[in-house]
């Protein structure tokens, strides 16, 4: 589960050993990977594209 600012291990209570261990696996690896970092700074790209895109859109929808 991603937080917002971290990953965020969460796991039932009747969970098994293999579960938790799993979960404590792709918790490790998404800090490893900078998960978090590397999905914010895509999603500012993303916002920045669009944000690019409706100026060049407005301005011609706009003239007709």
């Amino acid at each position: 589960m991603l937080g917002f600012n971290g990953p965020v291990m969460k796991a039932h209570g009747s969970a098994r050993e293999r579960a938790i261990a799993n979960a404590i696996r792709i918790t490790t690896e998404s800090v490893q990977h900078q998960l978090n970092q590397v999905m914010a700074s895509e999603i500012a790209r993303a916002n920045e594209r669009m944000e690019a895109a409706e100026h060049v859109v407005a301005p011609v929808l706009s003239e007709n």
